[in-house]
């Protein structure tokens, strides 16, 4: 971790616990409007960070701008328009497999044509992927099996990195680890307080007041360099506290953007402010580990212990430890067989048979094309962003509170997004019986099916028991209607079926009924005993007496059971 980085920024935060949630936009936080699209946006995902700051101040941060994204290759031989028709075909699809075909909720943020050089096999040359950024978090798994499963553009897009959930992505896009600090160039302050049971718990430390932040200087260039920005910098980072009565109204967000922690500190702040990325010095030692190194060298240094701080280097190790064990021995054996045996067969070839519908020979016309990622020509190499590249969706707050005018107030959707509306909006490819297929059959199984049916013969053993009180007439008149009318007979069996309501009602009837009669069985020589429980129990204990009397046998057991 960069020294300077602590240097440069407001503020950092400990990265102790990390999660998101989705939050409606925020005007110079979040976007409003998606660029790719035009349409205003209605929820944004947002990182969430608990730790505390240098100073020892606990603080809550909210990081905005950030969107969890896959890669899927880029087909040899398609256009600019392909990403938006996979957008808006993937959007369709998503909403089918939610049984939602007729709604226009958008799940793809952005698509971004880029180039990069693929994980397997050896390639001199960058590829073309494309980069889809999604709105929530959730819909990246269900978006990539539709991909995988050719649902959309009649193709195979294998995604990449669609199995990285979003706080991964954010740590490593972003050079962060566990216990890290997360430096910002740029925080805004949440106003108010959060109430909770320790509030009447008296402060351990007296309330610090904030000093003024500009000295008086007769040089009007330092007064006019003087801000609110500038005067937090002045202390170091380890002396840096933040009160939110002292601090200016520039620095505070507007008061409907409430507050959700009991934090002492509760901070915004957008992906572009974060100075971390741009640390990639190397190190041999866990990077999380070397933050923890380096912050007790930090404090030994101010404490004024000079004894040096070093890694424990590895313990010897034995010489019999490079011996192989019996385990190994046994396996490596076991493996030379293996290939000898392997090498006896390498002459043997099986014929296969291509009428054969179900043979490996004819798999691959069963199976729809998979797309390999096309070869990025000269021309677009040096205009393609790489895929490594971090997306700024937000700019920094820096230039934001410098320029107010490029923050839009107000959702007006521009020439690219209609032009995406008008144009690509309905040449969506989109395999919809695949989609209805892959949904009913990842959602039950053999198993799954011989529960409906053991659930159905329970339903008609309850509709037997509940109907039970009906004429053996009307039900010959009932099967009489049935083979008259198919329809009659159609409904008759839809209606042996039952929704799930009625089963389930019909079974809890049935399983009710069964337990209050045993229970009647098992009680019923309480109920017919007199109301008298004095002259019961003297009852049983004159018989039992009276028993002990006539037969010895009763005692010599007794006996040998207390024994």
């Amino acid at each position: 971790m960069s020294q300077s980085q602590s240097q440069d920024a407001l503020i950092s935060v400990r990265l102790v616990v990390v999660d998101h949630y989705m939050s409606q936009p925020v005007s110079g936080l979040d976007p409003l409007i998606s660029d790719f699209r035009g349409y205003s946006i209605r929820k944004v995902p947002i990182i969430r960070v608990f730790g505390s700051t240098t100073a020892g101040q606990k603080a809550c941060l909210h990081l905005h701008g950030i969107f969890p994204y896959m890669y899927v290759p880029m087909p040899s031989g398609e256009q600019e328009g392909f990403v938006y028709r996979l957008a808006a075909s993937l959007d369709k699809a998503i909403n089918i497999s939610m049984q939602q075909g007729s709604s226009n909720v958008q799940h793809v943020y952005k698509a971004v044509k880029v180039s990069g050089i693929p994980m397997y096999g050896y390639h001199p040359r960058q590829h073309s992927f494309v980069k889809l950024f999604f709105y929530n978090p959730f819909m990246v798994k269900r978006a990539a099996e539709l991909l995988t499963g050719g649902a959309v553009m009649n193709r195979v897009l294998q995604p990449h990195e669609s199995h990285i959930n979003m706080e991964l992505q954010f740590m490593m896009d972003y050079n962060l680890q566990g216990m890290n600090q997360v430096h910002l160039r740029h925080v805004m302050f949440r106003q108010g307080v959060l109430h909770d049971e320790y509030d009447d718990i008296e402060p351990f430390f007296p309330p610090r007041t904030g000093q003024s932040s500009c000295q008086d200087s007769s040089d009007q260039d330092s007064s006019i360099l003087c801000s609110p920005h500038s005067s937090l910098m002045k202390d170091p980072p380890d002396q840096r506290f933040f009160y939110l009565d002292d601090l200016d109204d520039s620095l505070k967000l507007p008061r409907d953007v409430t507050r959700q922690s009991t934090s002492e500190l509760e901070v915004d702040a957008v992906a572009a402010d974060i100075l971390n990325h741009q640390d990639l010095t190397g190190s041999s030692m866990n990077p999380g580990l070397v933050a923890l190194w380096e912050d007790e060298r930090e404090r030994r240094r101010k404490l004024g212990i000079s004894d040096p701080l070093t890694p424990p280097g590895s313990p010897p190790r034995p010489a019999k430890a490079m011996e192989s064990s019996e385990s190994e021995k046994f396996w490596y054996e076991r493996f030379l067989n293996i290939v000898k045996e392997k090498k006896l067969l390498d002459g043997r070839t099986d014929t296969q048979d291509s009428a054969d519908p179900d043979a490996t020979i004819n798999l691959d016309r069963k199976l729809r094309p998979h797309v390999y990622a096309a070869e990025t020509s000269d021309k677009e190499l040096g205009s393609l962003p790489s895929a490594t590249q971090l997306e700024s969706h937000v700019p920094t707050l820096s230039e934001s509170m410098l320029d107010c005018s490029g923050l839009p107030t107000t959702p007006r959707p521009g020439r690219r997004g209609q032009y995406f509306q008008d144009s690509f909006a309905d040449q969506t490819i989109v395999d919809e019986e695949l989609i209805n297929a892959s949904q009913v059959g990842s959602g039950l199984d053999d198993e799954d099916d011989d529960l409906v049916d053991l659930l159905a013969d329970l339903a008609t053993e309850a509709d037997d028991v509940l109907d039970g009180k009906e004429t053996v007439e009307s039900d010959k008149d009932l099967f009489s209607e049935n083979s008259q009318s198919p329809s009659i007979k159609s409904k008759s069996q839809k209606s042996s079926q039952g929704s799930a309501k009625k089963l389930s009602q019909a079974i809890t009837e049935a399983l009710d009924e069964d337990d209050k009669h045993e229970t009647l069985e098992m009680s019923q020589v309480v109920w017919d005993t007199d109301d008298n429980w004095d002259d019961f129990d003297k009852t049983i204990m004159e018989d039992l007496a009276r028993d002990l009397d006539t037969n010895d046998d009763i005692i010599d057991d007794m006996e040998d059971m207390f024994k």
